[in-house]
């Protein structure tokens, strides 16, 4: 990463602990939105030509037991903050506005004033709403079809949201929903390991007592 970049990156992430979050690491800071998730944001960096750096905002959520029922499903091991449960772009382009870009070597505190209140305005409260579980659960049956991580997230949703494993009625529904045998098969998979898998046989036992 260029120098210049680095510092950007590093000012902006300043800016966010400024709001009460938690730097994690440069461009993520977080904050304890409930016992179960952790609201973040995550500054993606762009970097031209001219030697200019322009800086957007995705508001994230990280429901840390679905996520460890994921990994679990798929026989890794968890990482804490290695993907969101949800992300989007939320950025100054969502609201018609310029981007936010800092000239060659110069960090405005203009620019960096900008950011402030747009996180304090906007994105917080993004943040927020992606936390919802109601949210969560209809993003991911409504892109389910789509295949990717979706239908194996869904499941794991449906598993924390009832505190069970014996997901054979979901598991069907997200079945009926998917086109490509490869999907279909990647569930099919997923769903036996998630079921018969250790750590996530525990961790719904735990979260019933």
């Amino acid at each position: 990463m260029k120098p210049f970049t680095k510092e950007v990156l590093e000012r902006c992430t300043e800016v966010l602990q400024q709001h009460g979050l938690t730097r994690r690491r440069r461009g993520l800071a977080v904050w304890e939105v409930s016992n179960e998730i952790q609201g973040a944001i995550t500054l993606l960096k762009r970097d031209f030509p001219d030697g200019t750096v322009s800086i957007d905002t995705y508001p994230q959520v990280y429901w840390e037991p679905v996520q460890r029922l994921y990994s679990a499903g798929l026989n890794t091991r968890y990482r804490a903050f290695e993907q969101p449960t949800q992300s989007r772009m939320w950025s100054f382009l969502n609201f018609s506005e310029p981007a936010l870009v800092f000239k060659p070597q110069i960090v405005s505190d203009e620019n960096l004033d900008r950011l402030s209140r747009h996180v304090k305005q906007r994105v917080i409260k993004k943040v927020l709403e992606l936390a919802e579980t109601a949210d969560v659960v209809s993003f991911y049956l409504e892109e389910l079809p789509y295949g990717g991580h979706r239908p194996e997230m869904y499941l794991c949703l449906m598993a924390w949201t009832k505190r069970t494993l014996k997901l054979d009625d979901e598991f069907d529904h997200a079945i009926s929903l998917l086109n490509h045998a490869q999907f279909i098969d990647g569930l099919n998979v997923f769903y036996q390991q998630l079921k018969d898998s250790t750590v996530a046989n525990s961790l719904i036992s735990r979260s019933r007592t």
